[in-house]
């Protein structure tokens, strides 16, 4: 998945630079799947620690 997404990303910049946008549009709406589908196996292999450890970027609640 991740060499179509980079597949992806390259015939979205080569159809930009070309005035293509409305095949732009559909090859985003692949890659944003893939993304999604990415994020979710990702969640769902991180352990119950890691999902409950805090981002160290973001303020913490009360802080």
């Amino acid at each position: 998945m991740l060499d179509e997404n980079a597949r992806l990303i390259a015939a979205i910049v080569e159809n930009q630079n070309l005035g293509k946008l409305n095949e732009c549009i559909e090859y985003q709406k692949k890659l944003q799947d893939n993304l999604m589908t990415l994020a979710s196996l990702a969640d769902a292999q991180a352990t119950p620690q890691q999902q409950a450890q805090p981002n160290p970027g973001q303020p913490q609640p009360g802080r």
